[in-house]
């Protein structure tokens, strides 16, 4: 758990495009965002989006309340129920 916390955080751009959690693991880079909503749309993804623009290699993950597994664009948004 001691490691765990040193790889995680957040970014965030100049013009406050924020991304919740950045995890650096030994799979790779990830970019999680967390919704209260129960139903996505494309532009919920911005945030992420523009993340994976500056990092192509990363993979993002969108966790919300809808009982439903959806891909938009490059990210995956995965229900927490």
């Amino acid at each position: 758990m001691k490691n765990f916390l040193r790889t995680l955080s957040f970014w965030r751009t100049r013009t406050d495009v924020e991304v919740d959690f950045i995890v650096y693991s030994p799979k790779g880079l990830w970019a999680i965002e967390v919704k209260n909503k129960k139903k996505m749309f494309q532009h919920d993804t911005k945030p992420l989006e523009t993340f994976l623009e500056d990092y192509p290699n990363a993979k993002a993950l969108m966790l919300y309340r809808e009982n439903k597994y959806l891909q938009l664009k490059n990210v995956f948004c995965i229900s927490v129920l």
